[in-house]
């Protein structure tokens, strides 16, 4: 909802819904937005949670910094401004950024 909410709003120059491993079998969900040279990454879980007994960033403490590169069978979305707007995209099995990918780097 976040990625929702933030695409209408135009919340910064880009934004990326990732994945991340908190354990075998078990995957979280977090935003990267970046306006600029700022870079900001936002949990819902992780900003929320008030249970420490479920908190999984103590298995893996770099859940919120490190994201999956590639996971076969997933669909990864953003957002970006170009001089036209703002544009969604989806990318199967990878993180892509459509920026680069637009002028052939």
């Amino acid at each position: 909802m976040f990625f929702v909410l933030s695409y209408e709003a135009r919340l910064g120059d880009h934004h990326y819904l990732h994945a991340a491993r908190v354990s075998p079998g078990m995957n979280t969900v977090f935003n990267e937005v970046v306006n600029g040279e700022k870079r900001g990454i936002v949990s819902i879980f992780r900003d929320s949670l008030e249970d420490k007994s479920l908190d999984y960033s103590i298995q893996n403490p770099a859940v919120y910094r490190s994201a999956f590169k590639t996971l076969p069978g997933y669909t990864f979305y953003s957002y970006h401004r170009t001089p036209d707007g703002y544009i969604m995209a989806a990318n199967p099995d990878c993180h892509g950024n459509v920026i680069r990918q637009e002028s052939g780097e």
